[in-house]
């Protein structure tokens, strides 16, 4: 099949007064006025239609670990090929990303769903994942590429903010293996202004994946305030707990960038994080540095099961299955 750039109806939304689109893929619920896009970027009306305008247009694509994702008890010490794309449903003053989010002039090249999935066999990874910007807003296309890659027997994966309107979710979610998502805050004032987003959708999309038993892990951004850290980590560790306590949290140190007005997180702060993470759930990291909290360690007796460092990843010897020090069952899936 040859690479072209094509134009595809976006699917989710109905025919508003005066030509508008009223979208209903994520909470934003844009009305969308002729000639204009949504809050994404990418998702126009075009003479009282909306289209999706980057079907196939990947701005990023490259193999990376599982770690890089991040998802650390999926196919640990795993390779993946990872997709970026333009545009997002956020508006994050902290993006590390933002040349491909915020950015409506980055780079691209035509891929199609076949010569992705071909690209992933040729590098022998074990799957496709969405990241770098928000997938939500291209949904059409990652379904396609999602359909086609099993089809190969590939996993998938998504690394998202959850930003996500149910009915939508629900349909890509069972395109979906595994998930990653990034939660800024627990603060829905905070979501609201420094990323315009919105707490319940969100925490409702976590919650139907846990539910319908997808493999889900949390990304935790620690901003630079000191004051209420801890505690709004603890509200949202609560949560979790009473859903599924053995749902892995990653805490990673929020890095100044963008129009961010603050200060990068402290070292320290961010390991009493991720003290009160390991507090509620069974498994709790910091992606840091020389962090003394990348390794996995089985539930019951502590062993290091799965070793994280500069030189890489390595499942020890014997653990793939079960736990050599106490039989318990590995908390990963290889």
């Amino acid at each position: 099949m040859t690479a072209f750039s094509k134009r595809v109806e976006a699917r989710f939304w109905e025919p508003g007064q005066w030509e508008s689109a009223s979208c209903s893929l994520c909470a934003h619920n844009c009305s969308i006025a002729p000639s204009r896009s949504g809050t994404c970027g990418v998702r126009t009306n075009r003479n009282g239609r909306l289209y999706l305008d980057t079907w196939g247009q990947v701005s990023m694509l490259k193999v990376v670990p599982s770690e890089e994702l991040p998802l650390y008890h999926m196919k640990p010490a795993s390779q993946w090929l990872l997709l970026g794309m333009r545009g997002c449903n956020l508006r994050c003053t902290f993006c590390n990303t933002w040349q491909y989010s915020q950015s409506g002039g980055v780079a691209f090249e035509i891929q199609t769903p076949e010569q992705l999935v071909a690209r992933a066999k040729s590098e022998g990874v074990c799957g496709i994942a969405f990241g770098v910007n928000e997938p939500a807003i291209a949904q059409e296309f990652v379904e396609d590429v999602f359909r086609t890659a099993r089809e190969a027997g590939l996993l998938t994966h998504l690394a998202t903010s959850g930003e996500w309107r149910s009915e939508a979710f629900g349909e890509i979610l069972a395109l979906t293996d595994c998930l990653t998502f990034g939660m800024k805050r627990y603060n829905p004032q905070f979501l609201t202004q420094e990323c315009g987003g919105h707490l319940e959708s969100i925490l409702l999309n976590i919650e139907t994946a846990l539910a319908r038993r997808v493999h889900s892990e949390i990304t935790w951004l620690v901003t630079e305030e000191p004051q209420g850290a801890a505690s709004e980590a603890d509200e949202f560790a609560a949560w979790l707990a009473e859903r599924r306590p053995r749902t892995p949290v990653t805490v990673l140190p929020l890095a100044k960038d963008y129009s961010w007005r603050g200060n990068s997180a402290s070292a320290t702060l961010c390991e009493e994080v991720r003290e009160v993470f390991g507090k509620r759930l069974a498994f709790a990291y910091l992606k840091a540095p020389e962090s003394a909290y990348m390794n996995t360690r089985c539930a019951g007796c502590g062993r290091v099961l799965v070793w994280r460092g500069a030189a890489g990843t390595t499942v020890s010897d014997g653990c793939e299955r079960h736990c050599p020090g106490c039989s318990a069952p590995v908390p990963y899936a290889l």
